[in-house]
């Protein structure tokens, strides 16, 4: 995986995580501190860092039965919604305030009837679009 600085097209830095094929989706926090994604085998991760930092692997999204397929963070930074194959969206912050190791589902959105292929918050947070 390699983030790139648009402007110059140049490799801000690579990193690796044992993913071998690939992501389906990520999504940088609105505050450029932690990235989330999703990878091709559809389990969820966090990684730490963003600027002068390395980026590290901060923490997995658990608790789903089927493959995640989009994600979305609130625009407070502080949640990070997800959906995948098993028809429910998620809804996950960190365990202990301010540390992005441990994340736990505080909200499941039932009543889908398909896979969940895209999640998008409220620009007031209050709402989300599944």
């Amino acid at each position: 995986y390699q983030p790139w600085h648009w402007r110059v097209a140049k490799t801000l830095r690579s990193f690796t995580d044992g993913f071998k094929d690939g992501y389906r989706a990520v999504e940088w926090s609105p505050d450029g501190g932690l990235l989330a994604a999703i990878a091709s085998n559809g389990a969820g991760m966090i990684w730490c860092g963003g600027g002068s930092r390395s980026w590290e692997v901060a923490g997995k999204l658990c608790g789903q039965t089927g493959a995640l397929r989009a994600l979305a963070w609130s625009p407070s930074g502080k949640s990070l919604l997800a959906g995948g194959d098993d028809k429910l969206a998620r809804i996950w912050q960190p365990c202990a305030r301010g540390d992005p190791t441990s994340w736990e589902v505080v909200a499941v959105l039932r009543g889908h009837s398909e896979p969940i292929r895209a999640v998008a918050w409220s620009p007031d947070s209050r709402q989300v679009l599944t």
